[in-house]
């Protein structure tokens, strides 16, 4: 990636999904999108969490820091090269996007890359791993006459088959449950289908009246988070127990729900003004914390978050630092110094000992490196 960019790069993304229509609605960002007033608000004293053990140490901080993928152009030509990072659960690979378009795969021990696909439009956002990092499932989106047709897709990673699990406007972004089940809503029709590692097995229906742009099992699996156009709102695996987490206003939108590894709180983007805050949700006590300004984010296995503030001119961004975060908004450490690195997208691995990011400031670099915190 040749740029100096980052803020167009990024904002160029978020306009993209933001005209992603999932559920019969335009999937988009808003500004003034807000906490549900019925939940009690604070600022983590009250959260209830076991973090007796999760104090930040003095000097948390990323270490052996290594290029794990050159920017630049890619064999798709898509600028958007190294993007969106997911780290498959066994931690050999990590799913990359060419953004909007394509996925591709790296694995780590040979840092070799593999091409996926280049499948359509939004294939590249919020793609899943199964549970067994042999699969991965997305949404893309074909354009036929002026019409959208949304496709919800399987690709097995060894030998590259693609299976279509249902297709129409109204299908959600898919993911995978613990117990390796893709679970979507069809309009409306909150829907699970079992992989077995060789095949997909018959759709079954979980409950109705659940439109979603995307369904995100807890690590239990005993909770299902739906993102849509209302807001966002958990519910029991069978379909019950509904809750409203967050209302969106108009012209707004809370998005980017990621569980804890623990599966007692989830962690989501929102817009406080003109800025992009993450909010801690508690199951347990139904509180939510706000823990001020920040970006691309990921859990930590001790219930901590690390994340990234970046720095913009009101047109393109100009610099940003990864953190390190407790859940309850305490021990905020900034952990990279860089002024030659604008460091976005990052992951870390499920073990919480790696993380990748991208430099979005001139290379489009990947790189990966040691997390101690």
């Amino acid at each position: 990636m040749k740029n100096n960019k980052g803020f167009g790069v990024i904002g160029i993304i978020l306009i993209i999904v933001g005209v992603l229509v999932v559920g019969g609605g335009a999937y988009y960002l808003g500004k003034n999108s807000k906490i549900d007033d019925n939940l009690p608000q604070n600022k983590g004293d009250d959260l209830e969490n076991n973090y007796n053990n999760s104090k930040i140490n003095i000097n948390p901080e990323i270490t052996n820091i290594k290029e794990l993928i050159s920017g630049g152009d890619n064999s798709l030509g898509d600028p958007f090269w190294n993007y969106q990072p997911k780290w498959s659960p066994d931690g050999e690979k990590i799913l990359i996007s060419s953004y909007p378009t394509g996925i591709y795969v790296n694995y780590i021990n040979n840092n070799e890359q593999k091409f996926l696909t280049n499948d359509g439009t939004g294939a590249g956002f919020r793609y899943n791993w199964s549970p067994d990092s042999k699969a991965i499932v997305y949404l893309s989106r074909e354009f036929k006459n002026g019409q959208q047709n949304n496709i919800i897709k399987l690709i097995e990673i060894e030998t590259g088959e693609i299976i279509e699990l249902t297709q129409g406007v109204g299908s959600s972004m898919p993911y995978f449950t613990p117990t390796s089940e893709v679970v979507y809503s069809y309009k409306g029709t909150l829907i699970k289908r079992k992989w077995n590692g060789v095949s997909i097995g018959k759709e079954e229906t979980i409950t109705k009246n659940v439109p979603a742009n995307v369904v995100i099992p807890s690590p239990k699996g005993n909770i299902l988070v739906v993102e849509n156009d209302e807001g966002i709102m958990s519910l029991n695996n069978n379909g019950d127990d509904r809750k409203i987490i967050v209302k969106n206003e108009k012209n707004s939108f809370a998005w980017g729900v990621k569980f804890s590894s623990d599966g007692n709180n989830i962690l989501f983007s929102n817009n406080v003004g003109s800025e992009s805050h993450l909010f801690v949700y508690s199951f347990k006590t139904e509180k939510t914390v706000d823990l001020g300004n920040g970006m691309d984010y990921d859990w930590l296995p001790n219930n901590k978050i690390v994340y990234n503030i970046g720095k913009d001119d009101g047109n393109i961004m100009i610099g940003s630092e990864i953190y390190v975060i407790n859940a309850d908004g305490t021990s905020k450490k900034q952990i990279t110094y860089t002024k030659d690195k604008i460091e976005v997208g990052l992951a870390v691995s499920f073990d919480g000992k790696f993380i990748v990011y991208m430099d979005e400031n001139k290379t489009g670099s990947m790189y990966i490196g040691d997390l101690k915190y």
